[in-house]
């Protein structure tokens, strides 16, 4: 969403969401008779860009820019295994993966990306468009502890999180439909 705030700047406003979830079950004996063990996972991303562009000068079916814009990230994700582990059922066992599932894994992102575009005004106030920039963004993951009880006995364990960056060319939108308010 962008709005403009004269004939040449605009403020825009990214949101993005991506939540996922899995499971995976196994049954005690190979006729589906018994016990069923289950692996419960979900992973979740919520991402908040905020941005300003300038409309360069041009036709009056063709508005070129360019932009910048802050990325703001965060990431959950969690594992639930209960008579299950390693692909198979396993009696009086139970897990939880605080912060990490094979969907992703719990963090932050911070970035920056320049980008750069036009729009094609085909009917009034409707348009397509198209953009590519740059990306640099910066990642810390968070620390995963894991309880696991089996056979009676209940283990605590903590992973440390990290840190990462990257850089990258990116499209922005191949092709997208706007209109204008």
């Amino acid at each position: 969403m962008r709005y403009f705030l004269g004939d040449n700047l605009a403020i825009r406003v990214g949101l993005g969401l991506d939540v996922r979830n899995r499971t995976n079950k196994d049954y005690q004996n190979p006729d589906g008779t018994g016990g069923v063990g289950e692996e419960k996972e979900s992973y979740s991303n919520f991402q908040l860009l905020p941005g300003v562009e300038y409309h360069f000068a041009g036709g009056e079916k063709l508005s070129t820019f360019a932009g910048a814009y802050l990325l703001v990230g965060i990431e959950g994700a969690k594992t639930t295994r209960t008579n299950y582990t390693a692909g198979v059922y396993t009696s009086n066992f139970s897990q939880t993966v605080e912060g990490q599932s094979s969907l992703g894994r719990k963090g932050t992102t911070f970035g920056l990306g320049l980008y750069s575009g036009f729009d094609w005004y085909f009917v009034e106030k409707l348009y397509l468009g198209v953009e590519w920039g740059l990306l640099f963004g910066s990642t810390s993951q968070g620390d995963v502890v894991t309880t696991t009880s089996a056979g009676g006995v209940t283990t605590v364990t903590k992973t440390a999180g990290g840190r990462g960056s990257q850089f990258g060319v990116q499209a922005l939108g191949a092709l997208r439909l706007g209109y204008q308010f």
